[in-house]
């Protein structure tokens, strides 16, 4: 996991992370560029520890074993 770039779109700050094989847009929260620099390092320790716990990186992101384990629990309710 690598910052790529901190950019302005839509009047907001935003870092383009590339977490695997994918580029992830994440909101800095702000439009002053010395504030974004401030959060990006925020963001990155977020993206590092939740990396670590196995959690998610980036909101909206589901994984597979997610969707495996949510459909087995939804199969066994509907079974009962």
């Amino acid at each position: 996991m690598s910052p790529i770039c901190i950019s302005m779109r839509y009047g907001q700050y935003y870092a383009r992370l590339k977490i695997g094989k994918k580029d992830v847009w994440k909101s800095l929260r702000t439009s002053r560029k010395v504030q974004a620099v401030y959060r990006l390092d925020e963001v990155l320790k977020a993206a590092q520890t939740r990396r670590a716990s196995g959690t998610p990186v980036a909101e909206g992101v589901f994984r597979f074993r997610d969707a495996a384990l949510q459909y087995t629990s939804l199969v066994e309710k509907m079974t009962e």
